[in-house]
């Protein structure tokens, strides 16, 4: 029995940011090579720190000659939530492991050093890019040449969401979630009243927040203006937000439509034919990720001038 399994790959370009950037300060590109470079010479065990519950390491980095691309190998090491083994006549009974044993969840990478960019296997039983980019930086930090240094995985954008969302005709509902407002580099808009807020956050002390403001059943629209206006400050902040949906009518509609305005980050879907038992190997989805690449290359490139050039 065969099966398809699909992978989904995101891309990001590298940068850092060093500690009293001002907010308008706009990003470095990180040289990855750097990291790897000094990575590889850390031994596996001193490579290892805590994720959540569980370990986390860079298992393996090579340079590809025939990919023009670095190969890395992100592992999480589980320890908990160990599964079962069973057989058709048996009855289940838990995988023992030994005091240095773990379930490994793998995540891949290619790094394009000539471009400062990483594409990346989502996961969902493993690091996330949120994880690897805490990991990044936890590593990084160990020389302290380096603390000054803070590495970002910035996602690489299409153009279709704040575009779509800024030739809508009506704006019926807008949701916003903030990450970290504590510790944020938000630019602000004066004609948008969202830094407001967010200095009105503080007296909470709170780290995360969400605002929903809604024309209710008595008016047909939101200030479209000031929609306009948040929409471009939103577009300067996306790495302090979680979450932004904005629900409005098409002109020459009658349909609400819902906008995500985070999920316009550039992806492929990637599908692998398995039979049954086949274990879906690393150097397979990293052939796959690669020739996605490859076909998609300009494409991305061209988006990555146009993000530096809005910065």
């Amino acid at each position: 029995m065969s099966m398809t399994r699909k992978v989904k790959i995101e891309y990001y370009r590298i940068a850092y940011r060093l500690d009293g950037d001002p907010p308008n300060r706009p990003d470095r590109l990180f040289d990855l090579e750097r990291w790897i470079n000094s990575a590889i010479g850390i031994n596996l065990q001193n490579r290892t720190f805590g994720y959540n519950q569980d370990q986390a390491r860079l298992d393996r980095a090579v340079f590809i000659g025939d990919y023009g691309l670095w190969f890395l190998n992100f592992l999480r090491l589980r320890g908990n939530i160990v599964p079962s083994s069973a057989t058709l006549t048996t009855e289940a009974e838990p995988l023992t492991l030994g005091d240095d044993e773990y379930i490994g969840e793998d995540v891949v990478g290619l790094y394009d050093a000539d471009n400062y960019v990483l594409i990346l296997q989502r996961n969902r039983f493993s690091i996330g890019p949120s994880g690897i980019e805490s990991y990044l930086n936890t590593l990084w930090h160990q020389d302290p040449a380096s603390q000054g240094e803070i590495i970002y995985l910035r996602p690489i954008r299409g153009l279709n969401a704040l575009d779509r969302a800024r030739h809508m005709e009506t704006y019926r509902k807008l949701s916003i979630r903030f990450a970290d407002i504590q510790n944020r580099h938000f630019i602000q808009n004066e004609a948008s009243p969202l830094g407001r807020l967010i200095d009105a956050f503080s007296c909470y002390n709170a780290v995360n927040a969400e605002i929903t403001v809604t024309v209710g059943r008595t008016r047909e629209s939101l200030h479209p203006e000031t929609v306009y206006d948040t929409l471009d400050e939103l577009g300067q902040n996306r790495d302090h937000l979680t979450k932004v949906e904005l629900a409005a009518v098409g002109i020459d509609d009658t349909r609400v439509e819902t906008i995500d305005l985070l999920e316009d980050k550039l992806n492929d879907i990637a599908s692998f034919r398995l039979e049954d038992r086949e274990v879906l190997t690393n150097s397979r989805i990293a052939d796959k990720m690669s020739d996605l690449y490859r076909n998609r290359r300009y494409e991305i490139l061209d988006l990555v001038v146009r993000e530096r050039r809005n910065e």
